[in-house]
């Protein structure tokens, strides 16, 4: 049997960017069973009604107790779908993703080939350039707004994005979540470079897939800074 892909989607006032990334997910071929986990840190746009009303045969909808913010809200995702459903693979992925044809078979292939513990996407802009194939240090992106010319497939960097991160889940056994690294209404925290480091540190490797995704991270920053989403003009992901 295919192993089967959980993608597990934090959410803050993010209906249209959530509209976006659900028909690219059901209208392109996967490649590998999949289901769909949306993490609402209770939105006040109608983000709810809106996924209860559209969604209700195509995700499930799940919503902490308290708002979260992003690495409580991934976290939550995490626990909820490893004790839920259970899948061979737990693909945390921002809202503001678009999918290609077979990009779940091309993710877990790097893994099989590989034998990763975490892979990235291929994560390309909204105009083809690279947005992020790895990057090493506190922020060295690897090729980053330039042309592809060549696949990544089995590159191994020093941590990947948790904007399209594919994780095994032994590896969350074996080396926890995602860490808290400051108060949960900060600045972006770096938790996804984190937890790639607590990933090699016990042990297991880390990969790019030639699999790639589209995100629409500029876009999406605008939209929120126009709605007044963020608690201070420096506040990115971490606050939503």
């Amino acid at each position: 049997m295919a192993p089967v892909i959980d993608i597990i989607v934090p959410s803050y006032n993010d209906k249209q960017f959530l509209a976006m990334l659900v028909e690219s997910l059901y209208s392109n071929i996967v490649g590998n069973p999949f289901s769909l986990t949306i993490v609402d840190d209770h939105s006040t746009d109608g983000t709810p009604d809106w996924v209860m009303a559209n969604l209700r045969d195509y995700a499930t909808y799940i919503r902490p107790e308290r708002k979260s913010y992003f690495t409580r809200a991934v976290n939550f995702g995490i626990e909820y779908s490893r004790a839920n459903h259970r899948p061979d693979y737990l693909f945390v992925l921002n809202s503001d993703i678009t999918f290609t044809p077979y990009w779940g078979a091309g993710m877990v292939a790097t893994f099989l080939q590989h034998k990763a513990g975490v892979v990235g996407a291929t994560l390309h802009n909204p105009n083809g350039t690279i947005q992020h194939v790895g990057a090493y240090g506190a922020g060295f992106h690897m090729d980053i707004n330039k042309v592809q010319t060549r696949f990544f497939d089995g590159y191994a960097p020093a941590w990947v994005t948790g904007a399209a991160m594919m994780i095994r889940p032994d590896v969350i056994e074996d080396v926890g979540l995602f860490p808290i690294l400051k108060g949960p209404a900060v600045q972006y925290d770096a938790s996804d470079r984190e937890f790639c480091k607590n990933v090699v540190m016990g042990g297991y490797e880390i990969r790019v897939s030639p699999a790639v995704l589209y995100h629409h991270t500029h876009v999406a920053e605008a939209a929120r800074t126009a709605a007044g989403d963020y608690l201070n003009p420096e506040m990115r992901r971490i606050d939503r």
